[in-house]
Parts: C-alpha cells; sequence; structure tokens
C-alpha cells in the first residue's frame, strides 16, 4: 500500500504531540544524580559519589528526570536479571572516573562499555544490551551520553516491557527503543546482532519501535549484524519501524551488515539502514553512511547502505560511499543495489549536498544487473544522478568530488574547475555522454571555469585536458621576462605562445639568439629603444626554447661616500669589444667643486664637466674594473641654527677644496626677530668671531671665510622665544597669528583674543610656562595680554572657561524653544529655556532631570514652563520628561506587593499590582480607580488577585477596601465553561447568552477581550494566562 505525505505528516505529529506532552509534564521536576561504578552495591543510596549502586539498582531508584553517572569500566548483563531497562525519562552518562570528581572533562566514549550476551546455555536467554520503553499514554524521554554498547543478541529477547513490539526472530541486538524519545550523543554501538538463528533478524544494532530516536555528536554505528544465522536480516545497523521517527546528523553508520553469514541464502534489506513502512527518517549534515553491505551470502542483496520500505525519508548533507548490495563474489543472485532502493516510499534531498559514490551493487558473477548507486522502483521517477570522473585529477580542482551526484530531473548540475597554475590558460573539456557540457568562461587571470548541464537522465560527465608542454631554459646574465618567468608551461594544442624578452641597457650591444626546437626563432616585434624583442609561435608539438647571449663585461665598482649617483649604476655590463663606455658621476652639493678621481686597469680616467656632475669615457678592449678612489677636500660642519634663523647652505658638513672660499648666508624667518643689533657676535668659525659683509641688510646677512682646515662654525644664541599656540577653539582669535616670536633678550610682548562665534559671552583663560596670565586690557569680547620681559623661551596657553549643557532629545509629547544638542554657558552662568505638552497632556506633570537632581518648572498661563538651570559649574544633560501621579490608599486589612503613596508612571504605560484581603473569613478585596470599580483576577491559591491600569493618560486616585463590592463580581460560578483543547486552543462556552471575556497574563497584562456567544475558541501563544469570563474565572495553561 501507498500512503500520501499527509498520512506520513500525521503519523510524525503523532510522536511531536506525545513528546511536547512528555516535556511538559517534566517541568519543574526536581533532579537526583546516582552513581554508579563496577564496585557500586544495591543497598547502597547511590546519591553520593562514596557510595555508589549498580546499573540495575540505579535505574531502580531514579525518577523522572534523575541523572545516573556511571563511572568507566566494563558493565556486562546478568543473565537472571535481564537488560538493562529505563522505563522512566532520565540521563545517563558514561566516561567519568572512579570518583566522580571531574564533571565537565570526561573520558572518551569507549572508557565506560555494556555488555549484552550474545550466547547463553538455554534457549532465550540471550541478551541485549538495553530496552528504553514507556507506554503510548505515557512515553519516555531519554538521553544518554558517552559511552558504548557492545556484544547485544536480540534474539528471542522478549521482555514483558516491548513484548507488543517485538517481532518474531530477533530484534535490536544492542538497543531497543519503545514508546520513547531517545537521543544518543557521542555513543559507539557495536558488534550487535538481532539474530543468529534460523529465524529473521532486525535492526543489528538498533530497533526503533513507535518512538523518536536521535542520533548525534559523532555517535558511530557499526559491525552490527540483523541475521548472523540463516534468516533473512533487515537493517543492518537500524531498523525503524512503522510510524516511528529517526533523525541522524554529524554520525556515522558503517561496516555494517543486514545478512553477515557467507552461506546464508535468505535476502538481505538494507546494510546500514532499514527504514520501514510508514517510517520518517531524517539524514543531516555530518551523517556518513559507509561499507555496509546488504548481504554478503548468496541471497538477495538490496540497499547495501539504505532501504527506503514505503516510508518517509529525506537527505540532506549526507555521504553514501562504498556500499555494497551483494558483495560475495561466489553468488550467482541477480540485481542488488549498492547505495539506496527506494521501494515505494517518498525520498526527498537537497540538491548538490548530498554525495553518493563508489558504491557497488552486486560483485558477483550478476553485476550486470545490478544498480550501483540508487534505484526507485516507483511509478514516479523523479531522481537521476550524475557520476563525475576526473581523469586528470590530480592537476584541478573541483567543487564536487569523484562519485555521483543526487539531482532531481529538470534541476541544473553545475560543475566548477580550477586547473592548478600551470594549467590556468588552458580550458578543460568536459562531456556528458554524446555531448558537450555547456561551458561558461569566468576569468581568465585566474584560470576557473564553470559548467552546467541540464538533468534529464543518468548522465556520466567526464574532464581531460588537451595541452602541450613549452620549456623556456634559464635567462642568460642581462635577459630578463617582462611577463612570467623560465620555466615549463602547458598551453592547449593550436594555440599560440607568446614571451617578450628584455635585455639590460649594460647588455644592449651584445647579440641575443634564441632557438625552439633547433629552428632559430626570429622576434615578431622589436623596440630599440627600450631593448624588448617579441616572440610567437604556434604550438603543436612539446617545444624546448633556449636562449642565448654572448658578451664583455666592464664592471663599476661601488664609489665612495659623496657620491650621489653613477650613470650607470654600479654592477657589470656588456659591451661589443673595441667600443668606447661612458658613464657619470654625480656628486653630493658638498662635493661638486671637487673633482671624484676614478682609476680603469692602474691609469687614472680623465674627466669631463664640474659643478656637481663629471662625465667619463673609456675605450674597451678588455674586461675591466672601474673604480672611484675618492676626493681631496676639507671639512666644514654647520650646525643646526637657532630658531627663527635659517641658513644657506644647509645644516650638515661640506667638503672643500684646500684653499678655497666658503660662503655662508643667515636670515630671520620673521621681522619680529631682530638680529641686526647683535648680529657681529652671532657666529663663530672654530672659536674666531665671523664679521658680516658690508652689504648685510634687512635681517641678510652675509659671511666668507678662507679654508685651509676642517672648519666648525658656531652660533650664539642672544634672544628668546614666544610661542602662541595654533590649536583654538573654534570662534576663538589670537593677534598676531599663532607661531613662534623671536626677541632681543629682555624685550616684552603684548597680544590680543577676540572670543566670537559661540564663545562670545565666555572669558578665555590664558597663561605663560603654566603661570596664570590676567588680560592687561579688555573692550567687550576684545582681551588684550601683555607679557613682562624676559630672558626665557615662553610658551602660552590659551583655552575659553565654559561649560557644555546637552539638552536630549524630547519626546514627540514635548516641544521646546530650543532644539536638542550642546550649548555653551559661561563659568557660574545660567540655561533658560521654556517648554510645551502637547495639549491632551495637559493634566501630566512635567518633570527636567539633570546631574543636579529633578527639575520641577513652574507652568505659566499660556500652557509653557519656564525651565531655569542656575550657576553651571560643570558639563551637565537636561532630560524632559511628562509623567501622571497614581495615588494608592489601601485599608490597614489589606496586602499589596508594592508601598501605599504616589508613583510617576509615563503616558500610555500600564500600572499594576498584587493584593489580598487579611479578613477571616477571606474574602476578595474591592478596588475603586477615581471613584470607578476595577474588575480583579484571581491568582492561585493564597487569595491574591492582580489589579491592572492600563493607557494611563490621567492622574490616578486607588481607593483599596479588605470586602468585595456588590458591583465587582468574585471570580467564580459555573455558568460559563473555560477549557483548554489539546493544550493548544482555549475555549470559552457561554450557553445563557452574550458573556464578556477577558485574557491576560500573570503580571496583568491583557492579551485579548471580547464578547463570547455560545462556544468560541481563541488561539494563544503558549504560556499560563488568567481568564474571566462573566463571573467564571480560571488559570489556563496554552503549550
Amino acid at each position: 500500500m501507498e500512503y500520501s505525505a499527509a498520512h506520513y505528516l500525521i503519523v510524525i505529529m503523532r510522536h511531536l504531540l506525545a513528546l511536547s506532552a512528555l516535556c511538559f509534564s517534566l517541568s519543574g521536576t526536581a533532579q537526583t544524580i546516582y552513581y554508579v561504578s563496577l564496585n557500586g552495591n544495591d543497598h547502597n543510596s547511590g546519591i553520593y559519589q562514596g557510595l555508589p549502586v549498580t546499573l540495575y539498582a540505579a535505574l531502580s531508584k531514579a525518577e523522572d528526570g534523575d541523572t545516573i553517572c556511571i563511572a568507566q569500566g566494563h558493565y556486562y548483563v546478568n543473565a537472571d536479571r535481564g537488560s538493562w531497562e529505563v522505563t522512566k525519562s532520565l540521563t545517563i552518562i558514561g566516561g567519568y572516573d572512579g570518583s566522580f570528581s571531574v564533571q565537565d572533562n570526561l573520558h572518551g566514549n569507549a572508557s565506560t562499555v555494556l555488555h549484552g550476551r550474545t550466547t547463553a546455555n538455554t534457549d532465550g536467554a540471550n541478551k541485549r544490551v538495553m530496552n528504553i520503553a514507556g507506554s503510548e499514554d505515557h512515553p519516555v524521554s531519554v538521553t544518554i551520553e558517552n559511552l558504548t554498547m557492545t556484544d547485544g543478541n536480540g534474539y528471542k529477547d522478549r521482555p514483558t516491557i516491548i513484548a507488543g513490539a517485538v517481532k518474531a526472530g530477533g530484534c535490536g541486538g544492542g538497543l531497543f527503543n519503545y514508546h520513547a524519545e531517545t537521543v544518543l550523543r557521542n555513543v559507539i554501538i557495536s558488534n550487535n546482532w538481532a539474530s543468529d538463528n534460523s529465524d529473521n533478524g532486525y535492526g543489528g544494532g538498533i530497533f526503533n519501535a513507535a518512538a523518536t530516536l536521535t542520533i548525534t555528536g559523532n555517535s558511530v554505528i557499526q559491525n552490527n549484524n540483523a541475521s548472523k544465522g540463516t534468516g533473512a536480516g533487515y537493517g543492518g545497523g537500524i531498523y525503524n519501524s512503522a510510524e516511528s521517527v529517526l533523525n541522524v546528523d554529524n554520525s556515522f553508520i558503517q561496516s555494517n551488515k543486514a545478512v553477515s553469514n557467507p552461506r546464508n541464502p535468505e535476502a538481505g534489506y538494507g546494510g546500514g539502514l532499514l527504514n520501514g513502512r510508514q517510517g520518517f527518517v531524517m539524514l543531516n549534515a555530518g551523517t556518513v553512511i559507509k561499507d555496509n553491505s546488504a548481504t554478503v551470502g548468496t541471497g538477495e542483496g538490496v540497499g547495501g547502505g539504505i532501504m527506503n520500505d514505503d516510508g518517509l525519508m529525506h537527505l540532506s548533507g549526507v555521504h553514501i560511499d562504498g556500499n555494497i548490495g551483494i558483495n560475495n563474489r561466489s553468488s550467482i543472485a541477480s540485481g542488488g543495489c549498492g547505495g539506496i532502493y527506494n521501494e515505494k516510499g517518498m525520498l526527498d534531498w537537497d540538491d548538490s549536498e548530498n554525495v553518493i559514490k563508489d558504491n557497488i551493487g552486486n560483485t558477483g558473477s550478476r553485476i550486470e544487473e545490478a544498480v550501483d548507486h540508487i534505484y526507485n522502483p516507483n511509478d514516479y521517477d523523479d531522481a537521476a544522478y550524475c557520476i563525475v570522473v576526473l581523469f586528470d585529477a590530480d592537476h584541478v580542482t573541483s567543487n564536487r568530488g569523484a562519485g555521483s551526484h543526487l539531482f532531481k530531473i529538470g534541476n541544473t548540475f553545475t560543475l566548477t574547475l580550477t586547473p592548478e597554475e600551470h594549467l590556468k590558460k588552458v580550458q578543460p573539456t568536459v562531456t556528458s555522454g554524446d555531448r558537450d557540457a555547456i561551458a561558461t568562461f569566468i576569468d581568465d587571470s585566474m584560470g576557473i571555469y564553470r559548467y552546467s548541464l541540464l538533468i534529464t537522465g543518468n548522465a556520466t560527465v567526464q574532464i581531460h585536458f588537451n595541452e602541450r608542454s613549452v620549456t623556456l631554459s634559464a635567462l642568460p646574465q642581462g635577459v630578463s621576462m617582462t611577463t612570467g618567468q623560465p620555466g615549463k608551461y602547458f598551453v592547449a594544442v593550436g594555440s599560440t605562445f607568446r614571451f617578450t624578452l628584455k635585455i639590460e641597457n649594460s647588455y644592449k650591444n651584445s647579440l641575443l639568439v634564441v632557438i625552439a626546437n633547433d629552428n632559430i626563432l626570429y622576434p615578431v616585434e622589436t623596440d630599440t629603444d627600450d631593448n624588448t624583442y617579441q616572440y610567437s609561435l604556434v604550438i603543436n608539438y612539446n617545444t624546448d626554447i633556449q636562449i642565448r647571449m654572448s658578451s664583455c663585461t666592464i664592471t663599476l665598482a661601488d664609489p665612495p661616500k659623496g657620491i650621489v649617483s653613477m650613470l650607470p649604476p654600479p654592477g657589470e655590463y656588456i659591451v661589443t669589444a673595441d667600443s668606447r663606455f661612458d658613464f657619470a658621476l654625480k656628486t653630493e652639493d658638498k662635493f661638486k667643486n671637487i673633482v671624484p678621481i676614478v682609476t680603469t686597469g692602474g691609469n687614472t680616467v680623465t674627466q669631463t664637466g664640474g659643478d656637481g656632475m663629471f662625465y667619463y669615457s673609456i675605450r674597451v678592449v678588455e674586461d675591466a674594473i672601474v673604480q672611484v678612489i675618492g676626493f681631496d677636500y676639507h671639512t666644514v660642519t654647520i650646525p643646526n641654527p637657532p630658531e627663527g634663523i635659517s641658513v644657506n647652505p644647509l645644516p650638515g658638513s661640506y667638503y672643500v677644496p684646500f684653499g678655497t672660499t666658503f660662503d655662508l648666508v643667515l636670515t630671520a624667518s620673521d621681522d619680529t626677530y631682530n638680529i641686526h643689533e647683535f648680529a657681529n657676535s652671532v657666529l663663530t668659525a672654530n672659536g674666531d668671531v665671523l664679521q658680516p659683509l658690508p652689504d648685510s641688510e634687512n635681517g641678510v646677512y652675509r659671511y666668507s671665510r678662507e679654508i685651509t682646515e676642517s672648519t666648525a662654525i658656531q652660533f650664539n644664541q642672544n634672544f628668546h622665544m614666544v610661542t602662541l599656540p595654533e590649536r583654538m577653539s573654534e570662534g576663538v582669535s589670537v593677534s598676531p597669528q599663532p607661531g613662534n616670536y623671536f626677541l632681543p633678550v629682555g624685550s616684552p610682548f603684548e597680544f590680543t583674543l577676540t572670543m566670537g562665534g559661540k564663545f562670545s559671552s565666555v572669558s578665555p583663560s590664558v597663561s605663560a610656562n603654566n603661570d596664570v596670565l590676567l588680560p592687561s586690557d579688555r573692550e567687550d569680547n576684545v582681551f588684550t595680554y601683555t607679557l613682562p620681559p624676559t630672558y626665557d623661551h615662553v610658551l602660552v596657553q590659551i583655552s575659553a572657561n565654559y561649560h557644555t549643557v546637552t539638552l536630549s532629545n524630547l519626546p514627540r509629547s514635548i516641544s521646546a524653544s530650543l532644539q536638542a544638542g550642546d550649548y555653551i554657558v559661561p563659568d557660574g552662568g545660567n540655561f533658560i529655556f521654556t517648554l510645551r505638552p502637547d495639549e491632551i497632556f495637559h493634566a501630566a506633570s512635567l518633570t527636567v532631570t539633570t546631574d543636579r537632581g529633578l527639575l520641577y518648572p513652574v507652568k505659566s498661563d499660556d500652557e509653557t514652563y519656564t525651565v531655569i538651570v542656575s550657576d553651571v559649574t560643570k558639563d551637565m544633560t537636561l532630560i524632559p520628561a511628562l509623567h501622571y501621579e497614581v495615588t494608592i490608599h489601601p485599608a490597614s486589612q489589606v496586602s499589596i506587593n508594592i508601598n501605599s503613596g504616589k508613583y510617576s508612571v509615563l503616558p500610555g504605560s500600564d500600572f499594576s499590582f498584587m493584593l489580598k484581603s487579611n479578613r477571616q473569613p477571606a474574602d476578595a478585596p474591592s478596588v475603586t480607580v477615581n471613584g470607578d470599580l476595577l474588575n480583579l483576577y484571581s491568582v492561585g491559591n493564597g487569595g491574591w488577585h492582580t489589579a491592572v491600569l492600563s493607557n494611563i493618560l490621567q492622574n490616578i486616585e486607588i481607593r483599596i477596601l479588605p470586602w468585595s463590592d456588590t458591583s465587582s463580581p468574585l471570580l467564580s460560578g459555573n455558568a460559563v465553561k473555560i477549557y483548554s483543547r489539546g493544550g493548544r486552543l482555549l475555549v470559552i462556552e457561554s450557553p445563557a447568552g452574550e458573556t464578556p471575556v477577558t485574557v491576560c497574563t500573570l503580571t496583568g497584562r491583557i492579551k485579548a477581550q471580547r464578547k463570547v456567544t455560545g462556544t468560541e475558541s481563541i488561539t494563544l501563544p503558549a504560556g499560563i494566562y488568567i481568564v474571566k469570563a462573566g463571573t467564571e474565572a480560571r488559570k489556563i495553561a496554552i503549550h
């Protein structure tokens, strides 16, 4: 029978609803931790680390919500007590050390091993490792972490708790999961089998029946067998039975077998996994199904990796690799499917995320009838697979690996290829059967190629290159390539290979010879000005290119200090024999009048030119070395001058030929620096005072001295400097301009400050060398300052004496005479502005929050408020706000959860509180709001009620009495029915006519209000609500 998608969704919803009920029932359950170790004793409590119990005792003592911690070691099922049974909602964690001292650093999942019983002396005494069982009405929720289950045998193991689900034969060698939501996290299920007799076996590792099973956290299901005897095998690793849910992510199902007896003639179904009728399986990212076999016997093998038997299965990011349908070379059985066998089931997947490769349908004699990867014998053929074969995989990377990739009919298969660097210019050839795939070129510089193929059926995609090699030999000295470098290149057959050679200037007269496969290759273009030669040839064969050049060498040695440059630069140069070689030397300015001494072969080379630029020419008849010996000079050293004085030439060391004259010029950099009065004593040479020449004037002084020895020039300072700062606040200016001013020692200095812009009302703060400087005169906002005579350098510092008042952004309900922003206020000054609330808030009070506390502005007759912030002595922020007053007056026999008195609330906000009457007998209290009676809502036991005021737009007076007023009905009565349907909908039944209904949260916030006649359902978010319908009130939980 085939089932619709809706049918499968109904099955899934049954599990989800049952589990949601389970989760709700466990909320708030107190937790106890039980400790299990190899030396545990059933008589211990198990709740202390030093008094551990056996696993049997811990499972018996624990209650829903408890945790069992198992120390590392090997634990064995007792033949008399049977498999370990989990019938409550528990968390079981392995990997602890014997003292249970480390809770957050467990040993691996192989450190705690639970062993079943694979063989026994009496029939039926074989034992699987563990049974997890709830009931249809009360499913359990179990989490198992960090342990191993092994050596289990499910043959005829049928304890009472799972008797209703066990198939004839054997089920679940390692784990039987029944009416439960079970999570396996970092768990190994290995070396178990369901049957070792002639009966059929179901789920060698796990049997999942009427339950939800999640396998995650790098769990491993491996080396399990459904049938080790002579019966048929169903699900070597896992059997997901009818109407069960299996969810797998980041885990491995590998090396399992449905039939593991090589002489067994019966069929094997689903070597890794079998999904039974109406079962639902989600295989998610990180799931690997690998190296499983449907059978290694002589019978039929169906679904080496997976068999989907009339169930629902979804694949997303799954790796299905190396699975075999019939894994027996001696088998003569026909057919076989290696990857997935989908029998009347619904198989869905995410395109391009799943990898199905290297699966084999049949290794026996009838392999031609096998299906390696996927078989889908349904009436609808909605799937195909594409096999990618990379013949030259060592030289190309792809967005898809070799193997099978699952796609739906009508979708597009895309392939991106990136050849290695040496092949990036060779476009790969990609074919699909008898047609070429469509290739889209992306970026030649990156060598990336993309191909696409419309999926119409099974297809084989092949990739290959058609290239030839071009080998460029090593370049001779003096020759370079403008693009690329010597080595081996790969190009497409019939394409043109181009390269350009460049000869260094020193080799430009040499002969360049290029040979391609023993044939001279001539340049197709030559640029003699740039010494470049371009070559081109069509490549049909592997080609070897040799580049040769002969030359004669001139070596220019590195010049000594003082030579700025040598043209051409130092190095070796190739020139034609019996030719001239020219070069030039440029000296530093201090050597510009000194001729460098140059020799070659022991002979001095004659120079031409001068003034720092000297030219040389030699005749080349053999290899030669050119050397620059040096200079004959004296040194003149000029130090850095004092600030305010420039010197020409610049400070530094200069080299002057013996007996020549050295000239020097001093210039005052500003008119305020009157150097003329003491110019005669400013400059000395080797301690001798230098006198300025007669033509010195207007602050420019010239000096001259004959150099007969190395000379040190020195400066004497007989002035001082005043510095006016450059960084000024916007709107503040200084006269004269900011900068350095030089004055004769003992001279006064005067400057003015103008305070403009936002600082026009602010007095400046001025200091000189950190001493306060008071103004000598003031006219409005212009301040005059005079520095007294001094011998020291003076640094003037200027700042404005003000504070910033920030008016914050106003609520929409308030307008102001000033915009929000920053305002400048003199120290000790006042800041004044007005506020006007919107007319609808005329009854509200207005306050302004400042750094000094709250301000209460005075309201004028025109409905405006004047705000005065006086004596501003620091920066501050002003925040205006409107509020209403809520005043609470409780009677003495009433308890409330807040204090009585006045409260400020924002316009439009809510106000709530809880109260109860202290009278005996208990009575519901009465609350009036501005004289009107307020409905209250009962809150659980204890007589407490909730009062809620919503959208407050006026001042409120609340009065509370300890008894109910007759106009305020008690929240009781049976005229109206209030209940939830399925824990998801609120249902109101009002048989007596129209009834007002109010739904609010426990905090008093109203969620729904309406009038109900008859029966009406209300959809609400999950939570707990107080529902009042007429005189009836109830607390309802919505899931």
